[in-house]
Parts: C-alpha cells; structure tokens; sequence
C-alpha cells in the first residue's frame, strides 16, 4: 500500500518474498516449534501467503556479547540481502552501517 504523496509502502502481512518449498516448510516447523502432526495446516497456511517482490524486513534481538554466531531460518539460500547491525544502551540507538549480501 503505497503512502500517497510520499515515496515510502506499507507492507501488511505476513508475506514471502520467494515461492514456498518444503524446506521453507521444514524450517518455520522447526524455529516456531511447531510438532510434525501439525505440518500439514502449517504447509496450507504457509502456501497460501501472498508472494511480493518488495525489501522485507527481519530483526533479531541479540543481548550480550558472548554470542559469535546466530542462525536466522527465516533467510532463503540465494536470495540478496541487506543486512545492519545497530547497537543500543541507556544513551540511545547507534545505527550500523548497511550491507548487501
């Protein structure tokens, strides 16, 4: 939905970006923890989002800094991706600078 007299969409959602596979399947099964009786309505469910060709967004809230690693099941192999890192604390929001994978 575009925002008129300005250059900026509402997306409402949810919605994918790609076509859905069984993989994509097998994947939301396991981050949602969503037990295998159920996968039939979570692959019905999932089929029937609507595909958009659009910038999506997805945040990740990590806490600490012990963490090196952190898997993200939401992202597709092959897919082009943005990707920015903030930091924040008590004085406010450090913004990363944005990168293109």
């Amino acid at each position: 939905m575009r925002i008129e007299g300005t250059d900026y969409d509402i997306i409402i959602g949810p919605l994918f970006v790609t076509p859905i596979t069984e993989e994509i399947v097998d994947e939301f099964l396991s981050d949602y923890q969503t037990p295998q009786e159920n996968r039939a309505d979570a692959s019905d469910t999932l089929y029937s989002l609507p595909l958009i060709s659009h910038y999506l967004y997805h945040s990740c809230l990590v806490m600490g800094d012990t963490l090196r690693e952190k898997r993200i099941g939401a992202l597709v192999k092959g897919q082009k991706y943005a990707v920015r890192v903030d930091a924040f604390n008590e004085n406010g929001i450090a913004h990363g600078r944005t990168r293109f994978l």
